[in-house]
């Protein structure tokens, strides 16, 4: 005759080891309950409790929904051959901050042209937690696919050359912990448009009515491409037709007419 005995007690523990809020709890079965009738299956059950109150949720996964942090959570779980309940092994954990995220994160202008400061926005703050406030965002960037230096979450005018690609990693705080990063999308930085940073009408005498008169203007280019310049010739507040060089060649001036040039 075979005596039915039950099955020892397992080994268990709840994981992850470091919960937040907003991780799912596993009642996990590290070392198997023993059974000394080798032809019967041992199974489990789970009893939870929070903050020492029984929890209706039977299984071995508490859902995140369920928890909160700074609740005390223990997991009962007892082995059972279908005739005998084991010895019952327990397991328990505190649920700690929850980790923010960004929804999405965006780059600000999203069609930057070289020489143009960028900034990174985490958008749609969330946290697990109710009642955290978002900390300051951190930012990574990327030139290229690779990593550069830049201090904060807007990168100055000239990081990227034109034609290089962008993106910046945004991070989510919460003033206790950091969470996981989230890529922008790839942007291109696109071709900056010339500047015009200084222009005057110059006389090559004294300046009367029957001076010769030039245009000079110095621009500048934050792709470092050749400039084209266009002139313009203005007279008494009117284009002077043809006149479309950096010499005056319009009309002959009298005394207290206005000259202005205009450079494009």
């Amino acid at each position: 005759v075979t005596m039915n005995a039950a099955p020892s007690a397992p080994v268990v523990s709840i994981k992850p080891e470091f919960p937040g809020s907003g991780d799912d709890l596993f009642a996990t079965i590290v070392f198997e309950a023993s059974d000394p009738n080798a032809n019967q299956t041992v199974t489990y059950t789970y009893e939870w409790k929070r903050n020492g109150q029984p929890v209706d949720l039977p299984g071995a996964v508490m859902p995140a929904a369920e928890t909160s942090k700074g609740e005390l959570w223990r997991v009962t779980v007892t082995p059972t051959d279908g005739f005998l309940t084991g010895t019952a092994a327990v397991a328990q954990t505190t649920v700690g901050n929850g980790l923010p995220s960004c929804t999405t994160v965006a780059l600000d202008p999203p069609s930057p042209a070289a020489g143009e400061a960028v900034s990174c926005i985490c958008n749609d703050w969330v946290d697990p937690d109710e009642g955290d406030m978002p900390g300051e965002t951190i930012c990574q960037w990327l030139v290229s696919g690779q990593q550069v230096a830049v201090d904060g979450c807007t990168a100055p005018g000239g990081f990227a050359e034109k034609g290089a690609t962008i993106q910046c990693v945004g991070i989510a705080t919460d003033g206790l912990a950091e969470g996981v990063g989230k890529l922008s999308p790839e942007v291109v930085i696109g071709n900056a448009a010339p500047t015009v940073v200084s222009v005057a009408v110059v006389a090559a005498g004294i300046g009367d009515a029957c001076d010769a008169f030039a245009c000079e203007a110095q621009t500048a280019d934050a792709d470092n491409d050749d400039v084209t310049i266009e002139w313009a010739w203005i007279l008494n507040g009117d284009m002077v037709p043809g006149a479309v060089s950096p010499a005056y060649d319009g009309p002959a001036l009298n005394p207290n007419d206005v000259l202005a040039c205009l450079v494009t």
